[in-house]
């Protein structure tokens, strides 16, 4: 993309984090006001199931016009958590109208134009905190890491990788490639 990104793992259905999440993500966009065009919101689904390309379309417009939503096969979209740490399982829940909800981790992630990570932020993170860590604010400059402070496998896929998108037009739902840089 070429952009900063933040990223956050999910799926429509959640009660309450998820939507939580992407609000803190929106708000602290808007709190960077021209800024913020430097930086690609981006919620991946954990749940091909039930969010369809036009589920999630739907879902992200109500998080703002910025947010791209992604989805994919689940091999793809494991492939895309096990890339970025992100822990999922799907559990019984007779409460819920599919049988079924998700545990997983809920952090959202600051990725730099390259891909690499450069801060990850909790559920309990404030708006400011986000803002203030932005990569892009003068005071995270400082802080940011080098590149010996990212840590590398020796393997060909790096631990914290982004995957290329191919898109389907306006509707702002891409799909995950298998891709790697």
């Amino acid at each position: 993309l070429g952009k900063y990104m933040l990223v956050f793992f999910g799926y429509t259905y959640c009660p309450d984090i998820c939507p939580t999440e992407l609000q803190v993500m929106s708000a602290a966009l808007d709190q960077l006001g021209l800024e913020a065009d430097r930086i690609q919101p981006i919620f991946v689904s954990i749940d091909p199931a039930r969010d369809t390309p036009e589920v999630l379309k739907a879902y992200v417009a109500n998080f703002g016009p910025r947010l791209i939503g992604l989805t994919g096969t689940q091999e793809q979209i494991t492939a895309a958590e096990t890339a970025y740490r992100v822990y999922a399982k799907k559990v019984t829940d007779d409460k819920s109208s599919a049988g079924y909800t998700f545990d997983h981790t809920s952090l959202m992630y600051l990725m730099d134009p390259k891909g690499d990570y450069v801060a990850h932020f909790t559920h309990a993170t404030p708006v400011e905190r986000i803002v203030e860590r932005n990569a892009l604010s003068p005071a995270a400059a400082l802080r940011r890491p080098t590149a010996a402070g990212v840590r590398k496998t020796n393997k060909k896929q790096p631990i914290w990788s982004c995957y290329f998108l191919e898109g389907e037009g306006e509707t702002k739902v891409y799909k995950l490639t298998s891709r790697v840089h």
